[in-house]
């Protein structure tokens, strides 16, 4: 498997979002990576890609019920690197 560097990666998100500046965004991408190593986990985070609004909002509060709160942009670029991540793994 091949690592997108922190460049590429920050390249790739500030397209998407504007201004991009999440200091924790390339940690998790490579904690997705290392995770989505693992064929179940690759297909949980794979089926997070097709996500419509109501999944979205569902994630949030299951999130939100563990104590761990984001807002809407934050879930939108959780799901992106998460697309960004799958395009590295190949199984």
């Amino acid at each position: 498997m091949r690592k997108p560097t922190k460049k590429q990666f920050y390249s790739y998100m500030t397209h998407i979002y504007g201004k991009y500046e999440d200091t924790q965004g390339y940690k998790t991408l490579v904690e997705i990576l290392d995770k989505a190593q693992d064929p179940y986990i690759y297909g949980e985070l794979s089926e997070m890609i097709d996500f419509d609004e109501q999944d979205r909002l569902g994630y949030r509060h299951a999130l939100a019920c563990h104590g761990k709160e984001l807002t809407p942009r934050q879930v939108d670029q959780y799901i992106s690197i998460v697309e960004y991540a799958l395009e590295f793994i190949h199984i």
